[in-house]
């Protein structure tokens, strides 16, 4: 109802119900020691990058190359009122002249692998895809009531017909012994009429 909150704010009540062990995966909008603190005391697990400027504080290096860096630090600085109360893992990753840097409180490599740390980040897009399709394709980007429960009503309606077509989509897929990300939604959308009769 607030539209102007910071999302950052809902998550730990978001998280209250999930089971300890649970993987939470997030991106800079999220970024905070706090919120940090309180999943690795909740005995959760997150993945997300590093922002920019953030000083590390290492406390034990597990790799070092060229292409790959994999180390246990402390997000902040040395004074223990500035940083994180719990180590986390700095996981990086050099592709071409960037290096891209992820943060866990997976401090094990043999629970998350390295490169798997950077293909969960990869997968958090796919959330910015269904907003994309939400709102472009399936024209959920300007609400057509005013009052509460005719935008929630809307909004259901809406992922509804989401789960729906993103399951045709999967059908498409499999029967073209194709990856799914190779059907467009676009095209999918302009010739549903296609695949209903």
């Amino acid at each position: 109802t607030d539209s102007t909150s910071n999302e950052r704010h809902r998550l730990p009540l978001l998280v209250e119900g999930l089971s300890a062990s649970a993987l939470v995966v997030f991106d800079l909008g999220y970024f905070a020691y706090d919120l940090f603190d309180l999943l690795s005391g909740r005995f959760l697990y997150f993945v997300t990058r590093l922002k920019d400027k953030v000083v590390v504080t290492p406390v034990r290096t597990l790799a070092d190359g060229p292409w790959y860096r994999d180390r246990i630090v402390f997000l902040g600085g040395e004074k223990s009122t500035e940083r994180t109360a719990h180590p986390v893992r700095l996981v990086e990753f050099k592709i071409g002249e960037v290096w891209w840097r992820f943060v866990t409180n997976v401090c094990d490599p043999r629970m998350l692998p390295a490169d798997r740390v950077w293909k969960l980040y990869a997968e958090r897009w796919s959330i910015e895809v269904a907003f994309f399709v939400v709102k472009r394709a399936l024209g959920a980007a300007a609400l057509h009531c005013c009052h509460t429960n005719g935008v929630l009503s809307q909004v259901w309606c809406t992922l509804t017909v989401f789960h729906v077509l993103g399951s045709l989509r999967a059908s498409v897929a499999e029967a073209a012994h194709w990856d799914e990300d190779e059907v467009s939604w676009e095209l999918l959308m302009r010739r549903i009429g296609l695949y209903t009769r």
